[in-house]
C-alpha cells in the first residue's frame, strides 16, 4: 500500500546536511526534480500512491463484519469525524457509516489514506537504511517544484536545518535538538511567533497542520511510526496531536518554504532565506499560517493553556534569542 510504483535513484553518497529525499507524487515534475537532484548528487527515491480501489475491498471485509485489516482501524477511519481537526465538532452523520462515506467523500477519503501510506512507506524505508541517516527529508504529493529549483531547494532546507540546530538545546550529543522540521505549515497558533527568532528564521511550533513538506530525524520517524499504525486518525490530526502533547518537537520557518501554490519562496541576501514572503500566496484564507487568538475557540483551543505550554517548552529559546546566543 502506498508503492504502487517505486523509483529510487541511488547515489554514491548521501545529501551531506539532510540526507535522502523522499517525494510522494504521481506527478512528472517531480520526476525530473529527483532526476535534476540525482545529478547534483543526491539521493531521491519516487514514490507513487496506490489507487485508492487498493482498499475499497478492505471496506468492503468491514461491512460484512469480518475482522478489519489490521493495519487500518476502518471503524474509526469510516467514522464522521475522522475528517474533522477538532474532534468536539464532528462531521454531523446521517445514517450509517458506509451510507455517510459513499461516492465522492469516501474516494476523496481514501485519496488521502493511500497518499499518508506512502509518507509511512518512506519513513519505514529511512529506519531501515544500513547506512542509517540521522534526517531524511519527505516532499508530499500536493507539493510540486520544478526541476529548476532544485538548487534553491537543497540550499535552503539545508541552511534552516543549521539555523534551527544552532538554536535550540539538544539533549545528547547525538540528538538534534528537535523531531521534526515543518516545511510546509499552517494553522499555528499565532501566540507561538511571540517565541520565533527572526535573525534565523526559525519559528517554534506547537499545534502545526504539517504533512505535505517536512525534515525527520530517525527518532520523529519512529514515534510517528508508532502512534501512526493502526491508522485511527488523519494524518494532519496525528502530527497536531504529537507535537501538542510534546512528543515531536517541531519548528518550522517563519514564512513557509511552500505556500497556497506550493511554489518555492523566492531566496533572501540576509542571513536567513526564510523571512523572505511566500511567493503566489493568493487564499490566505485557506492557508492562513498562523491562527489568530480569536479563533482559538473554533478548535477548541484554550489561550492560557497555549501560553502556559510555549512558556513551558520554549521560554528557555526566547531567553538565549534575547540574550543574543
Amino acid at each position: 500500500l502506498g508503492r504502487n510504483t517505486y523509483r529510487s535513484s541511488r547515489t554514491d553518497r548521501l545529501w551531506a546536511d539532510l540526507g535522502p529525499v523522499y517525494a510522494i507524487s504521481r506527478q512528472e515534475s517531480m520526476l525530473q526534480l529527483s532526476e535534476k537532484m540525482t545529478d547534483l548528487g543526491i539521493e531521491a527515491t519516487i514514490m507513487t500512491p496506490s489507487s485508492r480501489e487498493v482498499l475499497r475491498p478492505w471496506l468492503n471485509i468491514h461491512a460484512h463484519g469480518k475482522p478489519p485489516w489490521s493495519v487500518v482501524d476502518f471503524q474509526s477511519v469510516m467514522a464522521p469525524e475522522f475528517d474533522s481537526l477538532d474532534a468536539q465538532q464532528p462531521i454531523a452523520a446521517q445514517g450509517s457509516s458506509a451510507q455517510l462515506l459513499e461516492g465522492e467523500v469516501l474516494d476523496g477519503r481514501l485519496d488521502r489514506l493511500t497518499e499518508w501510506f506512502s509518507h509511512l512507506g518512506a519513513l519505514w524505508d529511512f529506519l531501515a537504511r544500513d547506512d542509517a541517516p540521522d534526517v531524511a527529508v519527505v516532499l508530499g504529493e500536493q507539493i510540486s517544484p520544478s526541476s529548476s529549483d532544485a538548487q534553491g531547494l537543497i540550499d535552503m532546507i539545508s541552511e534552516f536545518r543549521r539555523n534551527v540546530s544552532s538554536w535550540v538545546p539538544r539533549k545528547t550529543c547525538k540528538d538534534e535538538g528537535w523531531d521534526l522540521l515543518c516545511l510546509s505549515y499552517f494553522d499555528e497558533p499565532e501566540d507561538s511567533r511571540n517565541y520565533a527568532d527572526f535573525a534565523r528564521g526559525v519559528q517554534p511550533l506547537l499545534r502545526p497542520k504539517c504533512q505535505q513538506a517536512y525534515a525527520i530525524t530517525r527518532y520523529g520517524a519512529r514515534v510517528l511510526l508508532d502512534a501512526a499504525l493502526p491508522v485511527q486518525v488523519s494524518a494532519d490530526k496525528l502530527i497536531m496531536e504529537l507535537t501538542m502533547s510534546g512528543q515531536l518537537r517541531a519548528f518550522g520557518p517563519i514564512v513557509p518554504f511552500f505556500g497556497a501554490e506550493n511554489r518555492i519562496a523566492p531566496q533572501s541576501s540576509s542571513s536567513s532565506s526564510t523571512s523572505s514572503n511566500v511567493e503566489g500566496k493568493k487564499d490566505k484564507q485557506s492557508f492562513r499560517t498562523l491562527r489568530p487568538r480569536s479563533a482559538y475557540g473554533e478548535v477548541a483551543l484554550d489561550e492560557v493553556q497555549v501560553r502556559d505550554l510555549l512558556e513551558m517548552r520554549f521560554g528557555g529559546l526566547r531567553e538565549a534569542r534575547d540574550d543574543g546566543i
